[in-house]
């Protein structure tokens, strides 16, 4: 049993963890082998500050905070194709258009909120390109990201492909509120250093009802593809 904590740094949503960043706590309680994938499925919003447990089930881990299902993690695997990102200076540019600028659900998110500043939060604000085929945004990582080693540790990576995944999902209608439910990962490159700066893209795989999917990934500044995900988001009933 390991014993997994939440900081309030890492929000998302009021209350609750930033659903990234705690898959990323999750998903390392497998202790895969690196380049293998997970999927972390949220059965409920992952706290803040309490002590949560993992329980071996199946071939995974479930997550418990007391006796009330938090998540499981499984090993998966992702066949996901992704577009060519843009360039560094393309991403930036598209960037500026970021919907949340204007309205944002929830201003204080660790990842994409306009609340944080550099070195609190990631600060990705993702914006469509021109053809409106994905959005992408730059990422500059600074120091606290990273492990003894200056290499950005993996729940962070989790974290930058998580709030994109969103607005690839609903490119086209990104005011719509709507949560995480479930998050696919796979990081192709283990060693990422802090200190340089990537491209982080996203864009629409389709919906069922309520949930929209959205695939995201990660590059550095000449276009290569050093993770992917998919985001599986469920919109809330008003």
């Amino acid at each position: 049993m390991t014993e997994i904590r939440i900081d309030s740094q890492f929000n998302g949503p009021p209350g609750s963890g930033n659903g990234g960043y705690s898959n990323g706590l999750f998903a390392a309680a497998l202790e895969l082998e690196p380049g293998e994938a997970a999927e972390v499925t949220l059965l409920s919003p992952p706290p803040l500050n309490q002590p949560l447990t993992t329980r071996a089930a199946d071939n995974g881990v479930d997550i418990f905070c007391g006796e009330v299902a938090v998540a499981r993690a499984r090993p998966a695997q992702l066949d996901l194709t992704h577009p060519a990102p843009p360039s560094l200076s393309a991403a930036t540019d598209a960037a500026k258009s970021y919907s949340g600028f204007e309205q944002h659900p929830f201003p204080g998110c660790f990842v994409c909120g306009t609340a944080r500043t550099a070195g609190d939060g990631l600060c990705i604000y993702p914006g469509p390109v021109a053809d409106h085929s994905m959005v992408c945004a730059p990422w500059q990582p600074f120091a606290e990201l990273a492990d003894e080693r200056g290499m950005i540790r993996h729940e962070f990576v989790w974290s930058a492909l998580d709030c994109p995944s969103y607005f690839g999902a609903f490119i086209e209608q990104s005011n719509l509120p709507a949560l995480l439910g479930r998050q696919r990962l796979q990081i192709f490159q283990q060693e990422l250093p802090v200190d340089l700066d990537y491209i982080v893209s996203a864009w629409p795989l389709g919906s069922e009802g309520r949930k929209h999917y959205g695939g995201s990934g990660l590059f550095d500044s000449a276009g290569k593809c050093l993770a992917l995900a998919v985001g599986t988001w469920i919109v809330l009933q008003q």
